[in-house]
This record gives C-alpha cells, structure tokens and sequence, in this order.
C-alpha cells in the first residue's frame, strides 16, 4: 500500500453477529414472543394467534411433519419494498424516524412501540429458520425464507481471519422472497410467521406461562384507567393455540374485578413540578378523600404525616434534593388488601392469592413494559427497606397491586433496555422515577395505616364487652343463689366469683408493670446514651491530664480548669441519674405531694442538651397545681410528651421552634404545645393506641404510656381542636387533672401569667 494513501474499506461482519445480537438483546423465549406481538400492534392487527406444533397438526402454511411456532396477524403487512428496504435490513430507523417527526400514530390511533429495528431478532432467539408470509392492501402475498443453520458457536470475536473459511460473512446469507400473485395464506393483509428448527424444547407449561405473560401485555385490569383518562384498548387480541387447542386463563377471577373489591385505593397524578394529586378510598372503614400536595415541601409532609426522609436516603435523595422531576408528569393508581387479617376483605381467600401474583405494572401509551407487575420483581425494593427498617414503615411487596402510566410524550428519557428487560438508568432517572412511585406508595401505605388502626379500635371495643358481660352475668347468678339454701352451691359459685376477680385485678398489675418497664426503658436508653458520651469526654480529659502530668507540662491553672470540667460532667450525671430515680419500681410506691411546675423544670434539665439554643421554652402559670401521687409516674408522661415535641419541631425543619407549657391551675389543666407539623386529622382518637406510630422509626409506645399513666393519677389527655383551646398551629395536648390539692392556702411564690423563657 503506497505511504499516506487513504482508502475507504467497508465493515463486513460475519452472519453469526444475528445471533450473537440475538441472545445478548432479547433474553428469553417469552421476551422475544412478545416483542413479535409488538410488531403486529404496530402494524395496526386487531387478531394475533400464536400456535404450537409439533408436527402432527395443520398450520398455517400447510406445511407438517416439523415442529414449529407460527405468529399470524391481521396487520396491515408488507410488500416487497418493506421486506428489502425495512426487514432486511436490521435497525432500520423507519420508526424512529416517525417518532422525531411527531408520525408516530397509527390509523388506530396506536402509538408506536418499536424504534430501535431489532424486533425481529426475537426470531432467531426461537428458531434457526423461519418463513414470513405477507400481504399488504390486497396486493401480490410474498414469502421470504431465510436459514441461520450454522451461526451459532462459542468464539466472542464478531471479526476474525481465521476460520473465513468455516465462519459465513452476513453478506452471505441470502435470503429468497417469493412472490404469489393470488395469496397463497392471506386474504387481504397480515402477516404469518412460521419459525421452524427450534432452540428450545417446548412444553405445554411453557407455552402456558407465555400466554400468562403476554394476555398482560395490553392489561384491560385498572378500574381507575378511565377516570385517569387512559384510553383502554380494546381492540387488539392475542389467543395462544397449543397442539389445535386453545389456551385460556385458569383462574375463574379476572384482576380488574378483585382489583374493584379491594379494600382501599389511591389514584392520581404527578407533574414535573413535584405536584401530587390524588383520590385516596377506603372501603373498611369507608373514608374517602382528594388532596394536592408538593413531595418537595418537607414541612407539608410533615404537616401530612408523610415522612420520606428515610426514603431519600436510601434512594440517594432523589427527592430531597431537587426542585423539578427529570423523569416527566405521570399517573397511577394503586390497590391494597388487609391480606394480614383476610376476614376484614371483601375478596375471599382464593381472590386475595390471585391478588398476590401482581405488582405494580408500568405501562407506556397503554403497552406494558416488561417485567414490571411480574411475580418476584420487587422493583422498589420494598422487601429489602422491610429488612434493614422497621418493617411497618413499608408495605410489602405482596401486599400492593398498581398500575403506572408513562408516555413517549411526557417520559423521553424513560427507554427500555436493550434486553427489552427493565428501563434504562440513565443519569439516574430510573432511580429517581423508582424514588417517586415509592414515595407514592409510602404515602399510600400511610393512609392505610389510618384506616388499619380505626379497624383495630373498633374491634378492641367490641372485644370489651364479653367481658363485661361475663362480670355482669356472674353477679347475676351469685345474686339468684342467695334466695337458695344450699350452702355448698353458694360457696363455690363466690369462690368462682373472687377468683374472677383476683384474675382481673392481677392482670392489672402485670400490664401497669409491662407499662411501667416500657417507660423506664425509653427514658433510660436516652439517659445511658448521654452518660456515656459524658463519661468518654471525662476519660479524655483525665487521659490529657495524665499524659501532661507525666511530662511535667501542666500547671496550677490547667489543673484547676480540668478539675472544674470534670465536677460539671459528674454534676450532668448526677442530676441524669436524680430523674431516672423516682421512675424506678421500688420508688413508685412512695405517695407525696408533687409540683407540676417543678416537675416541667427537672424534665427540663433532663433534655437540656436537646434544647439548649435549638429550641425556644415557653412556660405560662396563673399557679401552680400540687398532686398527691407518686412522682416517677409525673415525670415519666412528661419525659414521653416532650421527647415527643423535641421529634416533631426538628423534623418540620423551622426556625421557629418552641414548646409551650400553660398551666391553668383553675381549670386543673395543662397544656403542651410545639410547633410542629402537627396532628393529623382524622387521627386524633388513636394516637394514643398502642403501637400506633407516625414516627419512621417510632415503637408505638410513648403516647399510649402516657395515656395509661394519666388513667392512673385520676387524670386525662386529649388532642385541642379547639380554636379556643391551642396555643400552636403545630400539636396540642391537653391534660385534665380531677384530684389536686387546695393551694388557695399553701405560696408556691407563683406570679399570675408567669413566663419563663429557656433556649432558643
């Protein structure tokens, strides 16, 4: 070759890149059926018939005696330049083309589906040789034939010299089109393809669990898709033909109706903006209602109750750190089942199993993109942020069925994979469309737990009146034997009587002590984490003072600095320790004469390192209020409120953030304000149930301890509704105290309207 010639050469790939391509795009035989059903929606048929034969049946092409797979439709078909100039040549751009031209609908008014022109390697993941018979507008019917007999091997080199001889280049394969003037198959326009010489061994099982698959491919299942205006199309089926018999669905219930009977749904949309909105239904209890809230606006979702922090953690902040969605508007609908407590459902037992067998489905322009929906694909990871949080945070996946609705319009940069497997994550945009399904689904399973704890309410009402009546019925027949007189009768139904109530009574105490180690245990995992930061800054300080004292580096002065920083940390404890005291067992039993103001101030102390020039105090008295009781029981409800309100104004994230104390000593109130997100409406009543949490990562236990300790001093608490009656927009408790002790001759030193101002 003369020196500094240029010239042109040509890639020439050997044939055997069909097949290479074939298993590295399309992954499984069920894909590549799929992707062929593709082609035939785009081509506009209405009917497509998949068929199985093994040889011994008639078929299509009149051809028998070999087993083969045969996809017939009624399309609108191919002529001879179609089959050169488009399906002879692999990635052809004629439908990308008509996507970046805005020519992408169909005369059905079908979006197109395929872009990337490599459909038809689903063809040689199925078989080595195929025949594809087409007609289109009433015209001549051609036949293309072609053989890949011989392509496939092990080598990983696509061009190599060694082997030319063995290894046929693509522009060797040549394939044959025959032309039939009459239509040898087709009567006007379709499509038959016949795929001969098969990879794969079929079985009827797996012909079954194709025709499952695909028989979702255009799901008619959402009963919300007309009221979220997605068109349902209606007029594309596919049937599946196995050995001359028909393939039919072998559940007796369609999804759509276990779908419509499902005990709570939640449907709407999302714009780019990061506006939601959505109609949320209940069926058990019956609450409905629409809200529209931003999933940027953390004090909103807090106001809501809606925590996504932990969320956006795990999806690397998708949402918390961004203004505008990449992903694009969409909508969704969603459906759940109490499948832990089935007797609650509408839907029987066999209807809540087939509810199992779905996710949630994402579908573009009404076509479903697979595997979303399928059985095992958690692609939220719900199951996995079930197994390293608290479970009850998250639904499981099992537990949801959905539906999402993206567009080649609104979500450009939302393609498919290669392997037509999953989309792609471009930039993160998979991820961040995953962050926010998820956060819809939190905000979902969100209101399901409201309607989950009226369900458990109502029932624990009911479960208290056998006993009731038991008491009652037992009275009753102790009474009716008095009028009698046999002494041994009477004796044993009192016996009966009082070991009922022993029983009674001690179950009592069993729960006051499960309550009361709840209690403990929660004020004494903050204090031990404290003490123990204490005490690792007074083993350095001694650490540092030894080292300078062996070198001979530390005078008068620095010993009596250190010596001041070591009584303050022993005086921390100490007072740590004076508070955690009284909550102990053995001094619960001591009754005397406690200060509710002075109370407020150790508790106080107690969280000073959580208050201290973060959060504003506020404490408002006409007088003090004096109860005889004991006082860990005092100190412990408080420790739980204020732990409480310390949560609530750190997470809605202000500035303003304050804890009001107003005692009414005429009124014998108290009430603890914040200013926080608040209490949710509609949830007032239960908050104090145990278990129920709002909190990410809340036990359920601080509210209901608080609520059981008050029962026991006479006292009562309650969520201000009240205009009147709050002192905050944020959360407001109010406590009644029905014993307390005349003041009106004791000076507590108390000023009228009295404020006293700590922090902040």
């Amino acid at each position: 070759m003369p020196k500094n010639k240029k010239i042109k050469y040509k890639f020439e790939p050997y044939a055997r890149l069909l097949s290479i391509l074939g298993d590295q795009l399309i992954t499984d035989r069920k894909i590549a059926l799929t992707e062929l059903i593709k082609n035939s929606y785009d081509a506009d048929a209405t009917e497509v018939t998949i068929k199985y034969d093994s040889g011994s049946q008639s078929n299509s092409t009149k051809n028998s005696g070999e087993e083969a797979i045969e996809i017939i439709d009624n399309g609108l078909g191919m002529g001879l330049n179609d089959l050169k100039e488009v399906w002879l040549r692999p990635a052809t751009p004629n439908k990308l083309d008509k996507k970046i031209n805005r020519d992408n609908v169909t005369k059905l008014g079908r979006t197109i589906q395929g872009e990337k022109g490599i459909g038809r390697f689903a063809i040689h993941k199925i078989g080595r040789k195929v025949s594809v018979y087409t007609r289109k507008d009433e015209g001549s019917e051609f036949c293309l034939e072609v053989s890949f007999e011989g392509l496939d091997d092990d080598e990983p080199t696509l061009f190599t010299d060694e082997g030319s001889k063995k290894h046929k280049l693509l522009s060797e394969i040549e394939p044959t089109i025959t032309e039939f003037q009459n239509g040898e198959l087709i009567k006007s326009s379709g499509t038959v393809i016949r795929i001969t010489d098969l990879r794969e061994k079929w079985a009827k099982d797996d012909f079954r669990s194709v025709f499952e698959s695909i028989e979702k491919l255009i799901p008619a299942e959402d009963p919300k898709a007309e009221e979220l205006k997605q068109e349902i199309i209606s007029d594309f089926n596919v049937k599946m033909i196995w050995e001359g018999e028909l393939i039919t669905k072998e559940s007796q219930y369609s999804l759509k109706e276990i779908l419509m009977d499902s005990d709570y749904e939640m449907y709407g949309t999302i714009d780019n903006e990061g506006k939601l909105q959505f109609i949320y239904n209940s069926k058990n209890p019956m609450r409905a209602f629409s809200k529209i809230i931003r999933i940027f606006d953390n004090k909103i979702l807090a106001k809501e109750n809606y925590d996504l922090q932990a969320l956006n953690k795990k999806k690397k902040g998708y949402l918390s750190n961004k203004s505008k969605l990449s992903v694009g508007e969409f909508k969704f609908s969603l459906f759940a089942n109490d499948l832990k407590k089935p007797d609650y459902s509408k839907l029987n037992r066999k209807q809540l199993q087939a509810f199992k067998k779905h996710f949630i489905y994402v579908l573009r322009d009404g076509v479903r993109v697979y595997p979303f929906g399928e059985k095992g694909y958690d692609w939220l990871e719900l199951d996995k942020l079930r197994s390293v949080q608290k479970a009850g945070d998250y639904p499981s996946y099992s537990d949801i069925v959905g539906f999402v609705y993206i567009s080649q319009e609104h979500n450009k940069d939302l393609k498919d994979t290669s392997s037509r497997q999953g989309l792609m994550n471009s930039g993160g945009i998979f991820d961040e469309f995953a962050a926010v399904v998820l956060s819809i689904v939190q905000i979902f399973h969100a209101e399901i737990k409201i309607d989950k704890i009226h369900k458990e309410l109502k029932s624990t009402q009911n479960t208290n009146a056998p006993y009731q009546s038991i008491s009652d019925a037992i009275t009753e027949f102790t009474e009716s034997l008095e009028e009698r007189t046999d002494l041994k009768i009477i004796e044993s139904a009192n016996k009966l009587k009082k070991s009922i109530e022993e029983f009674q009574k001690n179950t009592i105490l069993k729960l006051r002590t499960v309550e009361d180690l709840a209690g403990l245990g929660m004020a004494v995992e903050k204090s031990s984490h404290d003490t123990f930061m204490l005490l690792s800054r007074l083993n350095n300080i001694i650490n540092n003072s030894l080292l300078k004292i062996k070198s001979d580096r530390m005078d008068f002065s620095e010993t009596e600095t250190m010596l001041k920083e070591v009584q303050e940390i022993i005086k921390i404890v100490y007072e740590q320790l004076q508070i955690i005291q009284p909550l102990f067992k053995f001094q619960r039993r001591e009754i005397k004469e406690v200060s509710l103001l002075q109370s407020i101030k150790k508790i106080l102390k107690y969280f000073d390192s959580e208050i201290q020039n973060k959060i504003k105090i506020e404490i408002t008295a006409d007088d003090d209020i004096m109860l005889r009781t004991n006082l860990g029981l005092v100190l412990q409800f408080l420790i739980n409120i204020v732990d409480n309100a310390i949560y609530w104004v750190n997470l809605k994230g202000s500035k303003n953030k304050r804890i009001i104390f107003k005692i009414d000593s005429l009124e014998k109130k108290l009430t603890i304000a914040d200013t926080g997100p608040g209490v949710k409406k509609g949830i007032e009543l239960f908050i104090f149930s145990e278990f129920f949490s709002m909190k990410a990562q809340g036990r359920g236990l601080g509210l209901y301890i608080v609520k059981e300790i008050l029962d026991r001093i006479n006292a009562t608490i309650y969520v201000a509704t009240k205009e009147s009656e709050r002192l905050t927009d944020g959360a407001n408790f109010v406590i009644e105290f029905q014993q307390v002790i005349d003041v009106s001759k004791r000076n507590f030193n108390v000023k009228p309207e009295t404020k006293i101002l700590n922090g902040g």
